[in-house]
């Protein structure tokens, strides 16, 4: 594809990662910019560890846009045209550059999935997504460089050689996962990496190496936050309104879809009625997580951005309502505050088990947001936080009980 009409294509979401960057860039003074990457990429960044908390607001906006700027040049550089599982990717990517991914902990798991593609001899395009969604295990790579005392020669290598493994067995995987859910789970790869991480910590906790997680939160930058969110997500509105598409379809459509995969929007309606989808589902989880959280910090910012990828490649308000209806459900009904960070978060990418929602129904999806509530509250710990998408695992799971009911019941009608 000529170059320049690919740079039209990701054009709007080089802005859009561009703009963040702009503004980190104003937030706060040089110096201390520098110090708080620093403290975020030699940071564990296991669950939960908010950059804003970490490196401050600027070094965090950094850190999520150059995430996002690196990632989007890689796959133009594959001349890839773009779909809504490449931005599903990108958005992921650059969601979770508020807390987990950093500059320095992605690139041996890219690295483990480009000597896959090579041992498969196949080109690393069919496996860039994949290869950009494996990026979920990227804390394994800093809580090995920490667990050994890093910086040391030996820490680094042993660190970046964890990373390139995950990444070389994560295409597998995850090709193998698919069969279990059936697609009717938008995070995949989070199901993927829920195995693979279980494996690697019962390896070191069998040795006596105990990984365990952490909470570390932000509660300072709640304007900043949803001001720039909220703007971007009206720009891309805005951006799908006055282009005119070759596709005939309309928004309407879209909401009718079940969402179940392969469902990408980018290709059945155009480049810009998604992205109007995007900019309002954007819009009205970050609305919801104001008014039911009272806050917004880097985990929920993270939660908001999948969720908008997600809205490029299945996701619509039809589908992913009864979901969330039901985790807020499980939320007041449990012994937790029904408003906290932990569960504010499971509410958020909860959202992954839209399809199931769509294809069933909204009372399966109300129940399945309620078990995906109780479940990811008690099963965490297993992955030690090593999982960024530890929430798209425990969609797998609930799935995979809900499912051959679900599918009983409907063949009896």
């Amino acid at each position: 594809m000529k170059k320049r009409r690919l740079l039209y294509y990701y054009l709007w979401i080089i802005l859009l990662f561009s703009y963040f960057i702009v503004c980190g860039m104003f937030l706060q003074p040089p110096g201390e910019i520098v110090r708080g990457l620093y403290r975020i990429v030699t940071d564990p960044s296991v669950l939960v560890s908010d950059y804003l908390e970490i490196g401050g607001i600027a070094a965090t906006f950094i850190n999520a846009g150059l995430l996002g700027i690196i990632c989007t040049a890689i796959v133009m550089k594959l001349d890839m045209k773009p779909n809504g599982s490449i931005y599903l990717a990108l958005f992921c990517v650059f969601g979770f550059g508020f807390f987990g991914k950093n500059l320095l902990n992605i690139w041996p798991i890219l690295t483990g999935a480009y000597m896959y593609s090579r041992r498969k001899r196949q080109p690393f395009r069919n496996y860039i997504v994949i290869a950009l969604l494996s990026t979920s295990l990227a804390p394994a790579v800093n809580q090995i460089f920490v667990l050994i005392d890093g910086p040391t020669v030996s820490a680094m290598i042993l660190s970046a050689f964890s990373g390139v493994m995950l990444g070389f067995v994560m295409p597998p995987i995850a090709s193998h996962c698919v069969k279990m859910h059936e697609g009717f789970i938008l995070t995949n790869s989070g199901f993927a990496s829920g195995f693979i991480a279980i494996l690697f910590v019962s390896m070191f906790r069998s040795f006596g190496v105990e990984l365990k997680g952490r909470e570390v939160w932000s509660s300072n930058y709640t304007n900043e936050l949803a001001v720039a969110i909220i703007f971007v997500m009206m720009c891309m509105i805005f951006v799908g309104f006055i282009k005119k598409d070759e596709s005939s379809r309309t928004l309407v459509e879209l909401n009718e879809e079940t969402g179940r995969l392969v469902t990408d929007f980018f290709v059945l309606y155009g480049k810009h009625i998604p992205l109007i989808n995007m900019g309002i589902v954007g819009i009205a989880y970050t609305v919801f997580t104001l008014i039911w959280a009272g806050s917004l910090n880097g985990p929920f910012t993270a939660g908001i951005f999948t969720i908008v990828g997600f809205a490029g490649f299945g996701l619509n308000l039809r589908n992913v309502i009864p979901i969330t209806v039901g985790a807020v459900l499980g939320s007041m009904l449990n012994i937790w505050p029904h408003n906290s960070n932990t569960l504010m978060v499971i509410i958020l990418f909860g959202t992954a088990l839209a399809p199931f929602s769509g294809y069933y129904g909204p009372v399966w999806g109300v129940l399945a947001g309620f078990i995906h509530m109780c479940i990811a509250l008690n099963l965490s710990s297993i992955t030690a936080g090593i999982n960024l998408y530890n929430n798209g695992f425990i969609a797998g799971i609930v799935v995979i009980c809900l499912l051959p009911v679900a599918s009983s019941l409907r063949d009896d009608y």
